[in-house]
């Protein structure tokens, strides 16, 4: 149960991801590696502001978030979220 809900929570995200313009990286794991076009800890403050938790972090001197997979709600208020802040 939990890997298929898992599988189906990660793609789900990846898509709503793309669909926002983010070129997320593949992903078989439980969160989403993705890079931002904004400093990270504005995304996270912005984020956190919606009662969303993400994780920012800079590689390479690149800004980049991570969103964990959650439950399906929780992926839709982040999508819808995230939308808001980057549009």
């Amino acid at each position: 149960y939990t890997r298929t809900n898992n599988k189906i929570n990660r793609e789900y995200t990846f898509e709503e991801l793309k669909k926002a313009g983010m070129n997320p990286i593949p992903s078989f794991t439980n969160f989403i590696l993705f890079p931002i076009q904004m400093p990270a800890k504005d995304l996270l403050d912005k984020m956190f502001e919606k009662g969303v938790g993400i994780r920012g972090f800079e590689i390479h001197g690149k800004q980049y978030a991570r969103v964990s997979i959650g439950t399906m709600d929780e992926l839709k208020l982040f999508a819808k979220s995230l939308n808001s802040i980057i549009s």
